[in-house]
């Protein structure tokens, strides 16, 4: 037996198992020993199977419909998430700001002082207005 044809009943046995519609094909294709004849028998079997470029282009087409109104719902959640984290991890630095004015009220150094307010201002800030954004894109 040579390659060519132990390839051309290994091609009739997966056509004749998984697809239904070359049975017929695969059948003849057992009994006869021409290779080339079983690789056309196989081929007209699997051209059947095969999508046209019409049914190529409007599965592409629904795909990116699907694509552009499933990806905005998606990402709102996990956009407003992302802004409430933000706004959590600033505002808990400015906390910390807090922490360390009252930590050290004793003794306040006026550099370290003005330094650390603006700290806690700017923090605080960010973190509002992450906040707010978040809520903004939640409500849309």
């Amino acid at each position: 037996m040579s390659t060519a044809e132990g390839l051309g009943r290994v091609a009739g046995r997966l056509a004749r198992r998984y697809m239904p519609a070359a049975r017929q094909a695969a059948s003849k294709a057992a009994s006869s020993v021409d290779a080339a004849q079983i690789g056309r028998m196989a081929g007209r079997a699997a051209k059947h199977w095969t999508p046209t470029s019409e049914q190529t282009g409007q599965f592409a087409k629904k795909s990116g419909l699907f694509v552009k109104h499933v990806v905005p719902a998606a990402v709102k959640p996990v956009h407003s998430l992302w802004h409430q984290i933000l706004g959590f991890l600033f505002m808990f630095f400015a906390f910390g700001g807090v922490m360390w004015i009252w930590r050290h009220r004793d003794s306040p150094d006026p550099v370290r002082f003005g330094f650390v307010i603006f700290i806690i201002v700017v923090m605080a800030g960010y973190g509002l207005s992450s906040i707010r954004k978040s809520r903004r894109i939640s409500r849309s």
